[in-house]
């Protein structure tokens, strides 16, 4: 399974939409169980999420867990330009419906949004290490492949 996570227009690739935003995932975050269960009606949504070659582990913005209902479960010390601070930790399911993927996990909260990034989710390492991604500035083109396979009709 293929994704592409830059910015394709009519046009072709916006390569300053891909520099300026970084490359970009439509993902849904859920209350979904790890068995892949349904979520419950009104606890999922689907947002954009940042892949982040920099980011140890995925994250979901607060703002997002809260809409969502999430419940904190535990604080996490994480480190980034400001220093060290406590951030809450929700238990989540972030899926990536394009690739088939999913990662039911813990994922600490950040303020993305209040911060001024248009995603709502970090796709990091933790998600990285499932795929293949290929970065081709020149062509403004980001292409995220799985190793899951499509059934046949």
């Amino acid at each position: 399974m293929l994704a592409e996570a830059g910015f394709i227009e009519p046009t072709g690739p916006n390569i300053a939409k891909l520099m300026q935003l970084g490359p970009t995932l439509a993902v849904v975050v859920s209350t979904s169980s790890s068995d892949g269960a349904e979520p419950q009606r009104g606890r999922a949504e689907q947002v954009p999420a940042l892949v982040d070659t920099g980011a140890s582990s995925s994250m979901i913005d607060n703002a997002l867990a809260t809409r969502l209902g999430l419940i904190q479960i535990d604080t996490a010390k994480i480190a980034g330009v400001h220093g060290v601070n406590d951030h809450p930790v929700y238990l989540a399911q972030i899926s990536v419906p394009v690739l088939g993927l999913h990662q039911f996990d813990k994922f600490v909260g950040a303020n993305l949004r209040e911060g001024g990034q248009i995603q709502e989710a970090i796709l990091g390492r933790d998600f990285l290490f499932n795929v293949i991604m290929i970065y081709d500035g020149i062509r403004g083109q980001v292409s995220i492949a799985s190793n899951l396979q499509i059934p046949p009709n």
